[in-house]
């Protein structure tokens, strides 16, 4: 019997061994990663990434459409962990909450891609979901970024929602086939074709991409990924309210628009098309009729839109070209108005652009010959305050200047430079010997040599003449083994502490910040610029409300001076860690960086405020009265000016008004560490691409760049800033004046 028992309870068991055999067979074996979660291998969810543009802009951000297949069959709630891979090495990781819901789902996540320029042009994007008890692996996903050395811009061609397989689609490609052979920036220099092969990598090229209408970003730091945004008459007609006001704020800001003006509008977006032309208050210069057609009012007469093909108009920092179709469709007949929206489009230099519109052509030829042209290349500069009273003009010598050379030969001579790599620098201010002194914080001082020198002389004179003599009159000297290692310890400990002491600073942090104001008063951008000298090793956490800051590391080869290089070298021999962002770069993060010690760490900081953001001086700490009783008639009178900053500043500020005069006197006396950082970056506007171009669109990996606005060799462009200091905070804020009567 009990024979017969064990058999059953064998066969059971075996039985039950092969039953569990098999559900392990079935089940995937799931591992755990280092904080215990359960590891989950690529197929449970798929994502689709799709950029907005084909590949990413120099120096912005990239935003991106997630399209992800949740196949989990249940609902995911967690951290997306994006991880920025190039070259087995991470550039940056990004976490952000998420919840996947069944089936498939979109949203649209911006991209921290506006630093990295591989070699490879690629930046790899390994992405997990991390939920409460498991980790999800979400497979690698190349996305396209600049690659190093490059240069170009990026163009968007705004199409209406089409249907995939409408006959419209090809008309408009069409269309922009067209637009590529007119708008694609040229090199305003032609140059022989044997010669163009040593440095046309350098050159700018245009690159577009068509955007469907549904696309189109509702944030205008998305729109930061453009340089020229050109949208067909149907497409501008299908844009919602927020798209319309993304593209409104960021055209203030900095932007390019080329609109091809429908026949057919509503109230809303006329009222875009007025807030666009930058009139005063109450004025219009769109309207319709009866019929909702689109006019426009030119000389007041109520003329209809068909009998000006073209309007060009600044709007804030931006600049808005309104055009007909007729003039993409006959080339021939419109070549001047061609050539006029090229030229205001892209901002070319004004003693350039002139030279081009005489010639009707997009690039010069080479011309040799002394003084060819006699254009401006000075720029008067006059700075006065509210609290001493000094009132100076200075002028800039633009060092570009050559006059035994012509305006064709600086143009080659400034290609060949940019080629050569001395140019290439993308914060080229910050090589200046002078501009780390101004933003080291407040109170920071090396060590001085002298005293160091000391030490090592009293240290030297203790463990050989002192502690020979000393040893030998107690008749000690088999004591040396103990006295050299206690005077080498004591000497450490007084020589680090002493350091340590004399560099200790109250803030490590030092800050310059750049507000870009309207001549309503309203703010249309703000940069700033971050220097965070560290007393020791650190893990730093800031956090951020919509403004896009990013770490860079230009401090680790750029500083000229050579005792802040030698600190420098001693510091910060191995490569930073990748920073850390938590949260929604749209909205509220935290970014994670290390500091090392004594090792200068940059940051760079951009935002464009919404609509209703743009007027709260309490956000953005500025001064709207001041500039909105400031109006380009007052300009030419600096003691209104200087009376005007006396109300509206109670603080101690410098006001500099810088126009297209020339007068030589000296440099007035600097006042403030950010007016000096301003001057440094103001030497910067004639190297590299601002040789041809007085400004471009915002860049938000870029401070230099966003700090270089107005063509001062253009009588009809004043720009007016004010600067002051609260401790460690540098505050400048400018407003760019334009002469509306000027042709």
């Amino acid at each position: 019997m009990n024979r017969m028992i064990s058999m059953y309870t064998l066969k059971f068991m075996a039985i039950v061994n092969l039953l569990i055999f098999l559900l392990q067979m079935a089940t995937p074996a799931f591992a755990q990663d280092a904080n215990g979660k359960v590891f989950v291998p690529i197929g449970s969810i798929s994502v689709e990434i799709k950029p907005l543009l084909n590949r990413c802009r120099p120096q912005s951000p990239m935003p991106s459409t997630f399209v992800v297949y949740n196949n989990f069959q249940q609902i995911l709630t967690g951290d997306l962990v994006i991880e920025g891979i190039e070259n087995q090495n991470t550039l940056f990781t990004y976490r952000t909450p998420v919840t996947f819901v069944e089936g498939e789902q979109k949203f649209r996540v911006l991209l921290p891609l506006h630093l990295y320029r591989p070699a490879t042009g690629q930046v790899e994007l390994q992405l997990y979901l991390e939920t409460k008890d498991r980790k999800f692996d979400l497979d690698i996903h190349p996305v396209q970024v600049p690659v190093f050395g490059s240069e170009y811009f990026m163009a968007g061609y705004i199409m209406p929602n089409l249907g995939q397989f409408s006959h419209e689609i090809e008309s408009y490609r069409l269309k922009l086939n067209q637009m590529e052979k007119w708008l694609a920036y040229a090199e305003v220099l032609e140059t022989q074709e044997d010669s163009q092969r040593s440095y046309q990598a350098k050159w700018q090229r245009t690159l577009f991409s068509e955007l469907n209408q549904l696309d189109f970003p509702e944030r205008p730091i998305e729109l930061t990924c453009f340089d020229l945004i050109t949208i067909s008459g149907e497409a501008y007609n299908e844009l919602n309210e927020k798209q319309l006001a993304a593209l409104t704020q960021w055209i203030k800001a900095g932007g390019n628009l080329l609109l091809f003006l429908p026949d057919e509008v509503d109230l809303e977006h006329v009222e875009t098309l007025n807030n666009l032309t930058n009139l005063h208050d109450g004025e219009e210069f769109f309207f319709i009729n009866i019929d909702n057609r689109l006019q426009w009012d030119t000389d007041k007469n109520d003329a209809p839109l068909f009998l000006r093909p073209f309007l060009l108009r600044n709007c804030g920092l931006g600049r808005v070209a309104f055009v007909k179709s007729e003039i993409l469709e006959n080339p021939i007949q419109y070549h001047q108005e061609r050539l006029e929206t090229y030229l205001f489009l892209w901002r070319v230099r004004k003693e350039i652009a002139d030279r081009l519109r005489s010639k009707s052509l997009y690039q010069l030829q080479i011309e040799t010959g002394e003084n060819e042209f006699d254009g401006p290349s000075e720029l008067k500069l006059s700075g006065f305050n509210n609290f001493s009273g000094f009132n100076r003009s200075s002028l800039y010598q633009f060092r570009r200047r050559m006059d035994d050379f012509s305006m064709e030969e600086q143009l080659l001579i400034n290609q060949q430079m940019l080629a050569e790599g001395s140019l290439s620098a993308e914060e080229l201010w910050v090589q200046d010997q002078h501009a780390w002194r101004n933003l080291l914080p407040h109170g920071f001082n090396l060590v001085p040599p002298v005293f160091v020198m000391g030490l090592m002389f009293f240290y030297l004179l203790l463990v050989g003449p002192g502690d020979y003599w000393l040893l030998g009159a107690l008749r000690k000297r088999k004591w040396t083994w103990l006295s050299f290692p206690l005077i080498t310890i004591v000497f450490t400990y007084i020589t680090v502490h002493s350091i340590n002491a004399y560099m200790q600073i109250e803030n490590p942090e030092r800050k310059l910040i750049v507000t870009d104001v309207g001549k309503a008063g309203d703010v249309l951008r703000q940069s700033s610029f971050t220097c965070i000298l560290s007393p020791s090793q650190q893990i730093n956490t800031t956090t951020y409300n919509r403004e896009l800051t990013i770490p860079v590391d230009i401090a680790q080869s750029w500083l000229n001076d050579d005792q802040l290089q030698n600190l420098n070298n001693v510091y910060t021999g191995q490569t930073s860690d990748p920073p850390l962002f938590s949260g929604s770069l749209t909205g509220e993060y935290s970014l994670t960086q290390p500091l090392q010690k004594w090792s200068p760490k940059t940051f760079i900081g951009f935002d464009i405020p919404s609509v209703t953001e743009s007027s709260d001086s309490s956000r953005w700490n500025h001064t709207p009265e001041f500039w909105k009783a400031l109006s380009w008639e007052m300009l030419g009178d600096r003691p209104a000016i200087q009376s005007l900053a006396r109300q509206h500043f109670p603080n101690p500020v410098v006001v500099e008004v810088m126009d297209q005069q020339q007068i030589n006197e000296d440099d007035p006396d600097l006042e403030f560490s950010c007016q000096a950082l301003m001057h440094t970056i103001d030497f910067t506007r004639n190297f590299g691409l601002f040789g041809q171009m007085h400004s471009i669109a915002p860049r938000p990996g870029s401070f230099q760049a966003n700090q270089i606005v107005g063509d001062f060799q253009d009588p009809s462009q004043i720009l007016v800033r004010v600067m002051w200091e609260e401790g460690d905070l540098l505050h400048v804020e400018r407003c760019l004046f334009h002469d509306e009567s000027a042709p």
